[in-house]
């Protein structure tokens, strides 16, 4: 379905945007350890449009 592949840019997308947050955090002095969450979520939401691009006929 077209669906499931529009579905799967937008967390695409969305994966892209957490990985910059976590970029921004990496550089910023007065926050130690939250880099990785926003890392993790966006490896989750990668994770997330793999599953629905997957689902997406050929």
């Amino acid at each position: 379905m077209k669906r499931n592949r529009t579905t799967a840019i937008v967390y695409y997308i969305g994966a892209v945007l957490f990985y910059m947050v976590a970029i921004i955090y990496i550089f910023d002095n007065t926050t130690r350890g939250m880099e990785i969450t926003w890392w993790c979520l966006g490896s989750m939401w990668l994770f997330l449009g793999t599953v629905y691009f997957r689902k997406s006929p050929k």
